[in-house]
């Protein structure tokens, strides 16, 4: 006859994986979730929410918030950016000709890894096609002068207009076109004068 100690079975059944619930009574195994199937419920979650229609967001507070939501809207309808361009006044107060303030940084095979120049170009690209995407939206006795987005583009195309330093005076526009349906090029907004 064998005496088996209340120890011994107890580190008996640990090593089968069997557990012991609070009274001492054998319970089952935990139950873990495979990394597949969590990848999966992740995947089809995501689809959801891709496919959810989706919301313009008026409050200024929760647009902030927007920037630790990513946007899975990955094929959205891609349409080229406006041009931004500007012009500046010397002391005469007579304006020179439309100039382009972005232009495309040049590329060349080690920018695939390290690509800075283009970076920064795709960032003053996307502020100028948001300002023009919110000063579409803005009611009609509202003043595009009191977007933040409108302010950082006065401040980027008045630290990129090239031999602009006796200038005194800028003024810029959002342009769209030409396109080969479209041969004149259509002005989406055009900024007040601003000093430099």
């Amino acid at each position: 006859m064998r005496v088996v100690t209340r120890h011994a079975a107890a580190s008996a059944e640990e090593g089968s994986g069997r557990r012991r619930d609070e009274q001492g009574q054998p319970g089952r195994r935990a139950v873990s979730a495979s990394p597949i199937v969590l990848v999966a419920a992740l995947v089809a979650v995501v689809a959801v929410v891709a496919a959810l229609p989706r919301v313009d967001i008026r409050n200024p507070v929760l647009a902030l918030l927007r920037v630790l939501v990513p946007s899975w809207r990955f094929f959205d309808a891609i349409s080229a950016p406006p041009d931004l361009l500007a012009r500046v006044a010397g002391p005469d107060g007579v304006f020179g000709p439309w100039l382009t303030v972005l232009a495309t940084p040049p590329r060349s095979w080690w920018n695939v890894a390290w690509h800075p120049n283009g970076n920064l170009s795709l960032a003053c690209r996307s502020l100028v096609d948001r300002l023009a995407n919110e000063a579409d939206a803005l009611v009609a006795d509202a003043s595009v002068d009191g977007l933040v987005t409108y302010q950082l583009v006065l401040d980027l195309v008045r630290v990129s207009l090239p031999g602009a330093d006796g200038a005194t005076l800028v003024q810029f526009k959002l342009s769209d076109g030409p396109w080969p349906d479209q041969p004149e090029a259509e002005d989406l907004l055009v900024s007040a004068v601003h000093p430099r």
